[in-house]
């Protein structure tokens, strides 16, 4: 049963927010709906289509950005509410089949040139080019230099970090070691293909292993990233950033990708969600 909502809820200087919620509900609505519809997602086909779906609800969920009063009410609407389990399986189906699709499209590519043209259209691009830039400036504030070599838990089909940070380190003249995590073979295997298509992968070093039992060789790294996507629930996401964080050496980052506010339509937040870097000091 849905949970009621107060529809009288009165806003600061007579706002009525629940006509403001609408505008963010329905859509939310229209596009998970349409989206839902043509799950699973496991053709390329399929993952075309339910492009402009993804693009119409992941607007809202990764680009917009609300005011408190305004975010409250339009997670607490009964039909977000009642959505919120369709909402996380959409968003499941549309980030792995677009990450694959893409992936493969990429790899499959004639030369360079042709490859890069399709890494740069890929549907998750624009919200990765904005945030690893955000990420490797917070890294470089907060450590007093660039990291040497980080490690990637839960790396996907398509490295978006792996292939921004190898760019960077080339641009820069200097190199950055990196490590990739991922508990599906194939998927690893795609990644490899994808960044030799793009950067190549020279200093990069690959791993099948789930991440609840995340690599004993952690400690080597200064930054372990962490994504968001990994832990069904806020407790499952806590309890593997603690294991990750004893396996690292003192004075290393680990660097969050959770989220909070509207965004929580889409993954569970930790307690931590406001902090994009933690220090993790293992054995402290």
């Amino acid at each position: 049963m849905v949970p009621h909502v107060d529809s009288t809820l009165e806003a600061p200087h007579g706002r009525d927010l629940e006509s403001e919620a609408q505008v963010y509900v329905r859509k939310m609505v229209e596009n998970i709906k349409c989206a839902k519809a043509l799950c699973p997602l496991d053709t390329p086909e399929k993952t075309d289509q339910v492009v402009p779906f993804w693009a119409g609800f992941y607007d809202v969920i990764a680009f917009t950005t609300l005011d408190i009063e305004l975010e409250k009410t339009i997670l607490k609407h009964p039909k977000i509410v009642g959505l919120m389990p369709d909402i996380r399986y959409v968003m499941g189906e549309c980030e792995g089949a677009l990450e694959v699709t893409w992936a493969e499209r990429v790899a499959a590519a004639k030369d360079a040139v042709e490859a890069w043209k399709i890494f740069t259209t890929t549907p998750l691009h624009e919200f990765y080019e904005y945030y690893l830039k955000t990420e490797w400036a917070g890294l470089q504030s907060v450590m007093g230099r660039a990291p040497e070599s980080i490690a990637i838990l839960g790396s996907g089909a398509m490295p978006e970090t792996s292939i921004w940070v190898t760019c960077w380190a080339q641009k820069h003249g200097t190199r950055v070691r990196i490590h990739s995590l991922e508990i599906l073979p194939e998927r690893l295997e795609m990644s490899k293909k994808v960044l030799d298509a793009l950067c190549g992968s020279e200093d990069c070093t690959f791993e099948v292993g789930d991440i609840k039992e995340a690599s004993q060789g952690l400690h080597e790294h200064d930054v372990v990233y962490f994504n968001a996507a990994v832990g069904a629930t806020t407790k499952e996401k806590e309890n593997i950033l603690l294991d990750i964080v004893s396996r690292m050496r003192p004075g290393a980052f680990v660097l969050t990708r959770s989220t909070h506010s509207i965004k929580t339509m889409a993954y569970p937040v930790n307690s931590e969600s406001l902090l994009i870097i933690e220090i993790a000091k293992a054995g402290n």
